[in-house]
């Protein structure tokens, strides 16, 4: 898909595949990453930015770039504040100076007081008190190709292996998003997210034309009716 003539630029549907050198499906995040490293070879790119497929949010990647660039990071990951009973759902990390220092994956509730963070008084005034990683990552390139090729070349998943290995060795930055963002990967978020398009001004606003939603051209907004 080429947005414009003028731009070498495209946006590329790679699919779960079996090859000869690998012929077992996709094993977590890390390994599909891993089997479509043939597919970003060819491109020349200092950074590469991995998103997660099952997530509905509206963010500026460029600002999270920016981030990356200016404390010299290795690894980056998006992180956002959630409460009591969001956090033993995802990834729960601790901060200082911007870098992350520690890293657990989904902790029982009991380890809770062991990971509250400081996210900002707005955040706190809502309970949201633990960073969670939100499965978004911008690795410098050499890096993460060394990673799955070499260095962690059994690892499958990010959020289990590479990341909470990674902490200690190379410099991984959090980049902490406050907007709308919602795992619709199980049924409870997934319905929630769908209610929630029904208020007047959705959280998630399909009409922001600051952040347009881009799909086959004829694609506009659907039609809303409201007061009925």
């Amino acid at each position: 898909y080429h947005f414009s003539a003028f731009s070498a630029a495209f946006v590329d549907i790679l699919a779960a595949e079996q090859t000869p050198d690998n012929p077992t499906w996709f094993q977590g995040t890390a390994d599909a990453v891993r089997q479509s490293l043939r597919h970003i070879g060819p491109f020349e790119s200092e950074y590469v930015l991995i998103l997660s497929g099952d997530q509905l949010y509206q963010m500026d990647f460029s600002a999270m770039l920016d981030n990356h660039k200016k404390n010299g990071a290795d690894i980056s990951i998006a992180t956002i504040p959630v409460g009591d009973r969001d956090a033993p759902e995802f990834g729960i990390l601790k901060t200082a100076d911007g870098f992350i220092t520690s890293f657990i994956e989904k902790p029982k509730k009991d380890l809770l007081p062991d990971w509250v963070s400081d996210t900002g008084d707005a955040m706190k005034a809502q309970g949201r008190n633990y960073l969670a990683s939100m499965g978004i990552y911008i690795f410098n390139r050499k890096l993460l190709f060394d990673l799955l090729e070499n260095e962690k070349k059994d690892a499958t998943d990010f959020g289990k292996e590479i990341i909470p290995e990674s902490i200690d060795k190379y410099k991984v930055c959090s980049y902490q998003y406050d907007g709308y963002w919602t795992d619709i990967g199980n049924i409870y978020s997934f319905f929630e997210a769908n209610l929630g398009l029904t208020q007047d001004i959705p959280d998630f606003n399909l009409f922001d034309n600051n952040n347009a939603i881009y799909t086959r051209a004829r694609m506009l907004p659907p039609a809303k009716i409201s007061g009925s």
